[in-house]
């Protein structure tokens, strides 16, 4: 499978995270983070860096986006072949769970995602509202905050939960 989905230019994602990771102290994590990268992962992992995440694992589950991510490795990154969903009980690291789905598709790991501590959780507001994504958020914690953008065709909304 060609991977050919970018990240190169989504300036309304990018102050979005940038906007939400403000709210983070990364030393509460102990500067660690565990995340969904993307294809484009360059410009991604420069702005782990500016909000003082030092210890990055990329978790990935397409063998050829995987292979485009280790191209930008650096010191202190790991990478893992998985599932992200098998990943979520590592609590002492803070999580960018960037789904790029329906809530409808993540829904079974709901209520282990909001058993961790701190993350930001993104997903397509595709094929339900916002109101029904916060209401079903809400479910699990109310404890958050959002943000939606629209970069392209698909609006998403990305969660702080701190």
């Amino acid at each position: 499978m060609i991977y050919t989905k970018t990240y190169d230019n989504v300036p309304k994602k990018r102050e979005v995270q940038k906007y939400l990771l403000s709210y983070i102290n990364a030393r509460d994590s102990g500067g660690k983070i565990i995340c969904l990268g993307g294809n484009t992962i360059d410009p991604y992992i420069n702005l782990l860096h500016e909000h003082n995440f030092k210890f990055i694992k990329v978790v990935e589950s397409d063998v050829s986006v995987l292979v485009n991510q280790i191209k930008y490795r650096r010191a202190n990154m790991s990478f893992v072949r998985g599932d992200i969903n098998n990943y979520l009980d590592q609590h002492d690291h803070f999580y960018d769970l960037d789904y790029m789905c329906s809530i409808a598709k993540i829904g079974p790991s709901l209520e282990k995602i909001f058993q961790i501590p701190q993350f930001m959780l993104t997903v397509a507001l595709r094929p339900f509202t916002k109101e029904y994504t916060l209401n079903l958020l809400n479910s699990y914690s109310s404890n958050f905050i959002y943000r939606t953008y629209r970069d392209s065709g698909t609006a998403m909304l990305t969660i702080l939960k701190q």
